[in-house]
């Protein structure tokens, strides 16, 4: 596409940890190709933080479980090399070790005192060789994941067939430094894959070591440390390109290889996407007329191909590929599936790792940036803290288009009755174009699938939106779409996301909620949905009223629905269900639901309601709602003593006025309470009578 898309989820921040060296920043370093001369040529890149997979040959591996496997020299107190699963440096706390995939124990390079012009080099080197005697004239691959920054130091990984001497495959220098200049840690893991030369792969015996050495004249000693884990030998083919990264732009992102999970015909039309990928060679052969290729099969069948790159050395990851021609997804609803593939003239030894797959469902008129259903989703992310907070996910529409409704599947297991939130849809300028409205949560709602919640109707040009949830209580758990890497138990068994972010006071959950836009469609509504009710008049007995209570609404989609009444002398209401009706005559309920269609009841009142006696009942009304906290409560036509009270979601109360009504309206106000964020209980009674207290539910922002 010719344009960037983002993601917001709970809203992704990487905070820099604290140093001397001020500001640090996640970094992407591009690995090059060194080049030597002879059996020194070392080959290097940089494998995304995954191992070598595809190859099923480990000639050795070791994760740092047994100390006795390696020796360490120059280990002095409070520096040089340590084995354990519990040490950190004088940048890295232990809470910041290396996230490596086996976990335990690493080795860790800690350093001396950094201001010290007298640290000298350290080593840790493995105890015992590798036999490699049946591996003669093949090719091997020396791998290990690591974590950490360089300022004025070098990291080496070497090799050697007696222990004595040693070749130089890997070091660190293609880090930037970090310092007030810029600069930062490497990927927490990155993963190194290194060819060994072929004058050491017919020797006997391999051995390994590791080597931190301050050797920038003038500033030895300067150091940050580093974390080394799962040090593993492969045997690797000579043909093997391999799909790393894929997208639908012009450019790979970081944080993403899909689009949308689906999206509307309209919007899928009116799209312009441009496909592309980077692509490896991870074979020790160099690859020559190598491409992408991009398959679309399913609902559609095309395929578009990139530029051909003439050779692609053996180590080298390609610059981001791309195909030359722009596609639109515009043979109608249904599953478009997306096959990216990379190919050269040999034929590849290694032929699964060559492709990567994705579906896309066009459908009627359904927006999401989910890539995957429901039913796959098997992780939760809890909502809420005790204060709110919002998940945001962007959306770009390619044409004009008309939002009727969103979408989210809350959790069965864990989301509780009595949760609030609201859904809403921003345009670029964060501003809130529809809203929902504020809703708390029953069990029609919490059923571990899409619940779609109306939307007031709104034309919206092209352009980029924004869909966001918005969380007022401790309880929500909405269902993630995706598996976040780290986990934690939960506290009745299960798994949910507890990763919280902080940014500017706020602090946010990192998961991917299922979050979902409807725009407007050709409606194929029910013309048979009715509306079941009942009406109840009083005739004798006080208060002197009429209600119509709703049983049931047949034919129409989902669960939630808007309500609009109306009746005699222009009586109008928004409720399901009212009540306190004074005046004679027939009341019309329109039921609509997430999808514009409707269903419409007529309910007549015609019992003896006394209007004098209503007349002379008071009228309490709770404003304004929601309120950023303070809110005023009026009385009207009430006389008497009436005892207002505020309790908060756990039945605390957070203030209580007496008030002495005298008939006339009268305004109560609850200001300077300083209340948090969240859905309270107010409640107003008549303390000389019997009556039921009038209760009031207000959100406060």
């Amino acid at each position: 596409m010719k344009r960037i898309l983002y993601s917001l989820v709970g809203l992704f921040f990487f905070s820099s940890a604290a140093s001397a060296q001020n500001e640090v920043t996640q970094i992407h370093v591009k690995d090059f190709k060194q080049s030597n001369t002879g059996d020194d040529q070392v080959f290097r890149y940089n494998n995304g933080a995954q191992r070598l997979s595809s190859y099923d040959d480990t000639i050795w591996f070791d994760s740092f479980d047994s100390t006795s496997f390696w020796n360490i020299d120059n280990q002095v107190s409070g520096g040089g090399w340590e084995i354990a699963s519990n040490v950190g440096t004088w940048y890295f706390p232990v809470n910041a070790a290396i996230n490596s995939t086996t976990g335990g124990n690493y080795a860790v390079m800690v350093p001396q005192d950094p201001n010290s012009a007298t640290s000298t080099l350290h080593r840790i080197s493995l105890a015992n060789p590798i036999d490699i005697s049946a591996y003669s004239n093949q090719n091997l691959v020396l791998s290990y994941e690591k974590f950490g920054a360089r300022f004025y130091d070098t990291l080496k990984v070497e090799v050697s067939n007696d222990g004595a001497t040693w070749t130089t495959l890997d070091n660190n220098t293609d880090f930037p430094l970090l310092s007030t200049a810029g600069g930062g840690t490497t990927e927490n893991p990155a993963s190194r894959d290194l060819f060994v030369p072929i004058s050491i792969v017919n020797g006997s015996d391999l051995y390994i070591r590791f080597t931190w050495d301050a050797d920038r004249a003038g500033v030895e000693g300067i150091a940050y440390g580093w974390f080394i884990d799962d040090v593993s030998l492969f045997n690797v083919p000579a043909n093997d390109l391999s799909i790393d990264k894929t997208a639908f732009f012009e450019t790979v992102g970081i944080s993403y290889e899909w689009y949308y999970g689906a999206i509307p015909a309209k919007q899928a039309a009116a799209d312009e996407m441009t496909f592309s990928a980077v692509y490896s060679n991870k074979g020790s052969m160099d690859q020559t007329n190598t491409q992408l290729d991009l398959v679309v099969s399913g609902q559609d069948n095309q395929t578009f191909s990139s530029d051909v790159t003439n050779t692609l050395l053996a180590g080298e990851t390609a610059d981001t590929a791309r195909t030359t021609t722009v596609y639109g997804p515009d043979n109608g609803v249904g599953t478009y599936t997306f096959t990216w593939n990379v190919s050269g003239d040999n034929v590849d030894d290694v032929p699964s790792n060559n492709s990567y797959s994705v579906d896309m469902e066009v459908t009627e008129n359904e927006f999401s940036m989910t890539p995957l259903p429901v039913s796959s989703a098997n992780v939760l992310g809890k909502g809420g803290t005790d204060e709110p907070y919002t998940i945001t996910q962007g959306y770009f529409f390619n044409a004009d288009d008309t939002i009727t409704s969103m979408g989210v599947a809350l959790d069965q297991e864990w989301t509780v009755t009595g949760a609030s939130f609201q859904l809403s849809v921003l345009d670029e300028n964060e501003a809130p174009i529809a809203q929902t409205s504020i809703y708390v949560t029953d069990n029609s709602m919490i059923t571990g699938d899409m619940v779609y919640f109306p939307l007031p109707e709104t034309v919206i040009p092209a352009g980029f939106y924004e869909a966001r949830i918005e969380v007022f209580a401790e309880s929500l758990f909405v269902v993630s779409s995706q598996d976040p890497s780290h986990l934690q138990a939960a506290p009745g068994g299960g798994f949910f996301s507890r990763t919280f972010l902080s940014f500017g006071g706020q602090t946010f959950i990192e998961d991917q909620v299922y979050l979902t836009i409807r725009t407007k469609a050709d409606l194929n509504c029910n013309p048979n949905a009715e509306v079941v009710g009942a009406v109840f008049d009083v005739s004798a007995a006080e208060p002197f009223e009429a209600s119509i209570e709703i049983s049931d609404v047949i034919g129409l989609t989902g669960s939630i629905f808007t309500y609009s009444w109306t009746g005699p002398t222009g009586f109008t209401s928004g409720s399901m269900n009212i009540d306190e009706l004074a005046v004679k005559g027939d009341y019309t309920l329109v039921v609509t639901d997430a999808d514009g269609c409707t269903a419409t009841g007529v309910f007549t009142v015609d019992g003896n309601v006394s209007v004098n006696e209503l007349a002379n009942e008071a009228v309490i009304n709770v404003f304004p709602n929601p309120s950023n906290g303070n809110f005023n409560v009026s009385l009207d036509n009430a006389s008497g003593s009436y005892e207002i009270s505020v309790t908060n979601s756990l039945g605390q109360i957070a203030a209580s006025r007496t008030v002495n009504a005298s008939g006339s309206n009268q305004i109560v106000e609850f200001s300077d309470l300083n209340l948090p964020t969240g859905v309270y209980t107010v409640s107003v009674a008549n303390t000389k009578t019997e009556e039921s207290p009038s209760i009031f539910k207000v959100v406060v922002e």
